[in-house]
């Protein structure tokens, strides 16, 4: 019978150090492969102060997720969602469109997607929207003066008194007339009689 031959103590020995180097070797090879996709960044940015409205939530990750169910929940002060629609997935990108018209105010933004690992991630971050209010109008300056306005009403008025001045002579001319011929007739009676009577 044959009996194996234990292996020499400095061999024995060897195996330890070694092992462990390989170990870690193993761990680092293999932690990128298990680690999760990162958010690189978010617009609006999570603590942003708005002057106008955005038209979408971007958010941009290290790696293309998966397009398997992702979220993207945008809530008012009041907990309402801001919108129904869904979010879009475009490579590392993963974007919702907002409605035209964003009230000022507080909002709350939750997203959830899918890592290229297979693995879901999740986060959130908020934003304000304060859009000035839009200033007044200024007085227009090209409204007509009262002298103007009044001038076209004013000579209109003055003409038919022109006209009324005019009619009203007309009477008195012929009065003159017709009493002058009286007076003629009237002499010229006188002085046929006068006639007559030194016959």
């Amino acid at each position: 019978m044959s009996v194996l031959s234990p292996l020499p103590r400095r061999v024995a020995l060897g195996w330890g150090p070694l092992s462990v180097v390989v170990g870690l070797l193993l761990v680092l090879v293999a932690a990128p492969a298990r680690a999760h996709d990162v958010l690189l960044s978010a617009s609006p940015e999570d603590g942003a102060h708005l002057t106008s409205a955005p038209p979408t939530v971007t958010l941009t990750f290290n790696n293309d997720v998966l397009d398997i169910n992702p979220a993207i929940v945008v809530r008012d002060a009041a907990g309402q969602p801001l919108t129904d629609a869904k979010p879009a997935v475009t490579g590392h990108t993963v974007s919702l469109a907002l409605p035209s018209e964003v009230p000022n105010g507080g909002y709350q933004v939750t997203w959830r997607v899918v890592s290229s690992d297979g693995h879901p991630i999740e986060g959130h971050f908020a934003f304000t929207v304060d859009v000035p209010a839009a200033p007044a109008p200024a007085p227009s300056t090209s409204a007509p003066s009262a002298t103007a306005e009044a001038s076209p009403s004013a000579t209109a008025a003055q003409s038919p008194s022109t006209g009324a001045s005019t009619g009203a002579a007309g009477p008195v001319v012929w009065g003159v007339v017709v009493l002058v011929v009286l007076v003629a007739a009237a002499v010229v009676a006188v002085v046929r009689r006068r006639r007559r009577a030194g016959q």
